[in-house]
């Protein structure tokens, strides 16, 4: 922070200078004024005259709209991923972060079409591709979330996101799949950090398996599950 703000004093409107501190200030989660120093961004790269790429104007807005998003302003958020695609139709990274957006509104429409792009433009993004099945599962289209969470899973990285798998094994009980559901169930609790909700879908998917040691393996699953959150109602 100290040595960007060193390069604001000799060029205060460079937008690459405003953008690099706005994202400095996010990351040091000083959102207040991350806003205030990408919204100065962004109203610079509007006033370019042609010198600019699409690419990075399209930044600038991404930028922004994770801060309105981690402010809670889901609606400036929306605006401005949707100005972010605009600005370029080829980043993954501003149609993904515009269908998780759109989702979050409740709008599943929007938000299948928007992750549908991202993960077609980025095949290999963990972010693009679970968050296509999650939204799917979530927006009832449960048989269409299986082959994206199943992708999901396959890619580097997945073992960072534990509720991919749990979200799996909750779409394959669903399609009757129980065995697998319990499998990867058991992966979604145990790879770190865990988490109370893991380990109760766990406990569902060993209970309707119902084999020899299921009803114990469950018994200890919901157990743990209170053992992390002793308020987790279900």
């Amino acid at each position: 922070l100290d040595t960007i703000q060193r390069a604001e004093r000799i060029s205060p409107d460079d937008w690459r200078v405003q953008n690099t501190k706005g994202v400095i200030l996010y990351l040091l989660n000083d959102l207040a004024s991350a806003r205030t120093t990408l919204e100065r961004a962004a109203t610079l790269v509007a006033s370019d005259t042609g010198t600019l790429s699409a690419a990075e104007k399209s930044t600038v807005h991404v930028n922004l709209g994770r801060v309105y998003r981690d402010m809670g302003e889901l609606e400036l958020a929306l605006q401005a991923f949707r100005r972010a695609v605009v600005l370029d139709p080829a980043s993954g990274t501003a149609h993904n972060n515009l269908g998780n957006i759109a989702y979050r509104l409740g709008d599943c429409s929007t938000a299948e079409y928007e992750l549908s792009q991202a993960a077609s433009l980025n095949p290999d993004s963990v972010s693009a591709v679970s968050q296509l099945g999650i939204a799917l599962f979530e927006c009832g289209d449960v048989a269409g979330s299986v082959p994206k969470l199943e992708a999901a899973v396959a890619l580097d990285g997945a073992v960072f996101v534990p509720p991919i798998y749990t979200y799996l094994a909750r779409a394959y009980m669903a399609t009757g799949r129980v065995d697998d559901a319990v499998k990867y169930a058991q992966q979604g609790a145990l790879l770190p950090p865990e988490s109370a909700d893991a380990y109760y879908w766990l406990g569902k998917a060993c209970q309707r398996r119902g084999g020899a040691n299921d009803a114990d393996n469950a018994r200890r699953a919901f157990e743990r599950a209170l053992e992390l959150d002793p308020n987790y109602a279900d």
